[in-house]
Parts: structure tokens; sequence; C-alpha cells
């Protein structure tokens, strides 16, 4: 049996938006407990911020039996393909 090679090609947009994150429920501090060395935790929200987060947004997918690298590279920078520099 041949081996079967198969090429996926995915086009993604990254948005980076400034948006309010926080309110995380976690452990904010440690106390001790009793006099002992021992220390337990304490649990509140973290503080919302504002933060820059980047998303990446998947646009097209699709899997294909054979590929041109070349050709793919031309079109994605604007380059002419090898069948439009034969044409003239």
């Amino acid at each position: 049996m041949e081996d079967a090679i198969r090429y996926t090609v995915t086009i993604k947009a990254t948005v980076e938006r400034k948006e309010m994150v926080g309110k995380e429920w976690t452990t904010v501090a440690h106390e001790a407990q009793d006099g002992s060395d021992k220390t337990k935790p304490v649990y509140g929200y973290t503080p919302e911020i504002e933060k820059t987060v980047r998303r990446d947004i998947q646009i097209f997918e699709q899997t294909v039996d054979s590929f041109n690298v070349a050709a793919l590279v031309s079109v994605v920078n604007g380059l002419p393909t090898n069948a439009e520099l034969r044409r003239g």
C-alpha cells in the first residue's frame, strides 16, 4: 500500500482587541492556621482589568490531494502565477 499524502489549507484571521478580563475565582492569599507553620488558602475574585486579547478565527479550511505551493505563494503575495505568465 502506498502512503497517502493530503494537504490542508487553512486561512485564519487574527483579531486583537481590548477587553475587560478578570473575575476569576482563585487563591488570593494564604493565612496562618492556629499558630502552626501551616497556612490555608484564602479565595476570592481577581479584579477586572483591561487587557489586549488576541483571538484567531478560522475563515476557511480545505483538504486536497495535490498542492502547488508556488501558486499559493504567488496568489497570496499578488504575484502572477505560471499560468498567467504563459498567457503573456
